[in-house]
């Protein structure tokens, strides 16, 4: 477009004015170039396969590759620029008889129950550390029934070593039996694989007090459930509460909170009793002297009620109820 006239040149408002256009349309039109570029052509999509179609490149592909699945062979049709969908494959190959049996489910084994029916069936026991501002790291280890919950013992300790660790287990079978004939045949103790709990030491325990030694599952907590929650609530209620200074201001509170465990603190699995009033001993069972009611002050001290725990003739001759 030439702007010259006989007058001069023409400005770009009065030439717009003239052929009716807006001088943004003018501008835009002076940056639009004369000669679009060449786009490149447009492929167009290759149209889907129909079924006998599909059919026909599937069975070369499956006949020559019998180890090969549906989505192996889909992939192969799609780099080969045959359009088929993986679910049309699927159908195909399952009507001409192509696809790989599935691998049978194996059917899952249940997993067994740490808790039991009944008392003195199962014990566990366990460790945890808490440290102290004048003794350092102190073991804590708790005996608990898996079957009325009754905490039998805990006690803390500067080693950890397997006898150290075992101590209050032999100390709560000195305690409930007084001695090894009246121990149960069937009375196991459940710890995890601990080295204290795998050494010779333990087994030796075993052996003297006729117990049968189980193992928690390798990396699985819930195998030894019992105490576990048990160490959690201890660490809750007590020992995450305060700073310890020593061992003997940590085991007067440890005598303490076992004492209120078993006579005084209401328990989920006990339809909120407490574990001696809602205990579950049979008449098979080694019977046990009356806890004092629940919330009610005893002047025995919690150690004492473990040392009448089953002994022939000792405590009332009554079972829990």
């Amino acid at each position: 477009m030439n702007r010259d006239t006989p007058a001069g040149k023409a400005s770009v408002k009065h030439l717009c004015e003239v052929f009716g256009v807006s001088r943004q349309a003018y501008h835009k039109a002076l940056q639009t170039p004369a000669i679009a570029p060449e786009l490149p052509p447009v492929r167009r999509q290759s149209r889907w396969l129909t079924a006998e179609e599909a059919s026909n490149a599937i069975r070369p592909l499956a006949e020559a590759h019998p180890s090969w699945g549906v989505r192996k062979i889909w992939a192969c049709l799609r780099r080969d620029g045959r359009r088929v969908s993986q679910k049309r494959v699927w159908a195909l190959m399952r009507s001409m008889g192509l696809c790989l049996p599935a691998a049978e489910r194996r059917a899952r084994r249940p997993m067994g129950q740490v808790t039991v029916p009944d008392s003195n069936r199962r014990w566990s026991t366990d460790m945890t550390t808490v440290w102290t501002s004048r003794d350092g790291w102190v073991a804590v280890m708790p005996v608990v029934d898996c079957g009325d919950r009754m905490l039998l013992a805990l006690e803390a300790s500067k080693s950890q070593k397997a006898l150290s660790l075992l101590a209050p287990v032999e100390h709560a079978l000195e305690g409930v039996f007084g001695e090894r004939r009246n121990v149960p045949a069937d009375l196991e103790l459940r710890t995890d694989h601990g080295p204290q709990y795998t050494g010779l030491d333990c087994e030796q325990l075993c052996w003297r007090w006729r117990l049968e030694h189980t193992y928690a599952p390798v990396g699985r907590p819930t195998g030894n459930a019992v105490v576990e929650r048990l160490i959690l609530t201890l660490k809750t209620e007590l020992i995450w509460t305060q700073d310890w200074s020593s061992l003997e201001e940590l085991q007067a509170a440890l005598d303490a909170w076992l004492h209120v465990y078993n006579t005084q603190r209401p328990h989920q699995a006990l339809d909120r009793l407490t574990p001696a009033r809602g205990g579950r001993r049979t008449s098979g069972s080694p019977r046990l002297p009356r806890w004092p009611a629940d919330g009610a002050q005893s002047k025995t001290k919690p150690g004492d009620f473990l040392k009448d725990f089953c002994q022939p003739g000792g405590g009332t001759g009554q079972p829990r109820t």
